[in-house]
C-alpha cells in the first residue's frame, strides 16, 4: 500500500487537510500541533475495516470529541492509493460519520469505493448514501445489488457477508495497517514477562506480544535474525552476542540477551526501557512480511540519539517494501534522515486548527548543503520551505 493522498475534514484538529505522504515520511511539529491526529485518522480507518468503528469512537469519548472544535456535525475521510497491479489506476475509499441527535453517537452518512483511471473512467464497488443500506457493484458498474446493513455505525467495507473479491482486498489492506504509539515498558509490565508461547508474526498495537513475535521471526527467518543482530551491534557494540528464548515454565517462553562479557544472560526484566523500545522498532521495521503501512508516533521516546541513524537506515530499507510514517517533535531524530529520500511534513497550529505542509524538494536540497533538517526545524526555516 502507498497512500498517495489523504483528505480529511472535521476530524479532531484537522478542519480541512490534504496530505500527500511518500514511501518514507516524517511528520514533525511542536507538541499540540496535531500531527498525531493524522495517525488517528489512519487508526480510524483501521478500526472501521475491522468492524470496530463504534468501539473506536467510544474509546475516543464519542463522536463529539472527534468532530473538529464541536463546530461541525460530520467528519469525512477520503483515501487514495494505487491498485496492486496497475499504478495508472487508483483506489478511492471515502467514509463520512455524522453526529446523531445526542453528543455521543453517530451514523455513517456516506461511504464509497471506486477504482479511477487516468482517463477519469471509474468503476464503482460501494455506494452508500444512507445509514442502513448500500449498493454493491460486482462488475464495472453493472450487476448492482442493494444490501441491508446490520449496523448504521459500521462500515460497508467491514461486512464480510458481502461477496466481492475487490472489496475483500481493500478491507484486508486497511485492517492490517500497523499503527503504534509509545509502548509501555515500565517495571512489571507484560512486555517484560514470559509469555504463553504462540506463533505470531505481527506485533499488537501496544507491542505487548514482542517476545512472541521476536521468537517466531528470529527462530525461523535467517535474514531477520541477521538484521536484528546487526542492528543490536550497531547500537550496543560488539559485546552483543545474540537473542535467546529459553522456556520459562510450562508453555511459557522468555527473551534473554546474551552478552559476550557476561556469564549470565540478561532477561527482559533487566533491560532498560530504551533497549526494549529499540528492539520493538527493529522488529517492526525488519519484519519480512511487513504491514501494508507502518505508522509510529514519537519513535524517539526513551532512546539515546546515537540510535537514530540506525533507525533511519532500517526505516529507509523498510520503505522499499511498505510505506513508513513517523510522527516526531525531535530535531535530532529528523536529522538522522538527512541522507535519505524522505518526505518531510511540517505541522503547525494556526487559528484553532492543524495546518500541514510538505517541504519543497528543490529548495530543501539547496538548504541541506549548508544545514541539517533539525537545524532548519529549530530555526523556523523548515516551515518556510513548505
Amino acid at each position: 500500500m502507498l497512500i498517495k493522498r489523504l483528505e480529511v475534514k472535521g476530524f479532531k484538529s484537522l478542519k480541512d487537510v490534504v496530505w500527500e505522504p511518500g514511501p518514507l515520511t516524517i511528520l514533525i511539529g511542536p507538541n499540540g500541533s496535531g500531527k498525531t491526529n493524522i495517525l488517528k485518522v489512519l487508526e480510524c480507518l483501521n478500526f472501521s475495516a475491522q468492524r470496530t468503528l463504534e468501539e473506536y469512537t467510544h474509546a475516543n469519548g464519542g463522536i463529539y470529541s472527534i468532530l473538529w472544535d464541536g463546530s461541525v456535525n460530520t467528519t469525512s475521510i477520503l483515501l487514495t492509493f494505487p491498485t496492486a497491479h496497475n499504478n495508472s489506476k487508483n483506489i478511492l475509499y471515502g467514509i463520512s460519520l455524522k453526529q446523531s441527535n445526542d453528543l455521543y453517537n453517530y451514523f455513517i452518512s456516506n461511504e464509497y469505493l471506486f477504482i479511477v483511471g487516468n482517463k477519469k473512467e471509474s468503476d464503482c464497488y460501494i455506494n452508500r448514501e444512507n445509514p442502513n443500506t448500500a449498493y454493491i457493484f460486482q462488475d464495472n458498474n453493472h450487476n448492482k445489488k442493494e444490501h441491508l446493513l446490520p449496523s448504521p455505525q459500521e462500515s460497508t467495507l467491514s461486512q464480510k457477508f458481502i461477496r466481492c473479491d475487490f472489496i475483500d482486498e481493500v478491507r484486508k489492506i486497511l485492517e492490517n495497517i500497523s499503527i503504534h504509539y509509545c509502548i509501555e515498558t515500565s517495571s512489571g509490565n507484560k512486555i517484560r514477562q514470559p509469555l504463553t508461547a504462540r506463533y505470531q508474526k505481527t506485533l499488537h498495537r501496544d507491542g505487548q506480544n514482542l517476545v512472541n513475535v521476536l521468537h517466531t521471526l528470529y527462530s525461523e527467518n535467517r535474514d531477520f535474525e541477521n538484521d536484528i543482530n546487526t542492528a543490536m551491534r550497531a547500537a550496543f557494540g560488539d559485546d552483543f552476542d545474540r537473542l535467546v528464548f529459553p522456556p520459562a515454565a510450562d508453555q511459557l517462553v522468555q527473551l534473554r540477551i546474551r552478552w559476550k562479557s557476561l556469564r549470565r544472560e540478561q532477561s527482559m526484566a533487566d533491560l532498560s526501557d530504551g533497549t526494549i523500545r529499540f528492539l520493538f522498532l527493529m522488529t517492526v521495521l525488519c519484519n519480512p512480511e511487513p504491514a501494508p503501512l507502518i505508522a509510529i508516533d514519537e519513535p524517539e521516546t526513551g532512546l539515546h540519539p546515537s540510535m537514530f541513524p540506525i533507525i533511519a537506515e532500517y526505516a529507509a530499507e523498510a520503505s522499499k517494501r511498505t510505506q513508513v510514517i513517523f510522527s516526531t517533535h525531535s530535531p535530532q531524530f529528523l536529522d538522522a534522515f538527512s541522507d535519505f529520500d524522505v518526505t518531510t511534513t511540517v505541522t503547525s497550529w494556526q487559528d484553532g486548527e492543524t495546518r500541514i505542509k510538505n517541504l519543497d524538494g528543490n529548495a530543501l536540497k539547496e538548504w541541506l548543503t549548508h544545514y541539517s533538517l533539525g537545524t532548519l526545524f529549530l530555526s523556523g526555516d523548515l516551515e518556510a520551505l513548505a
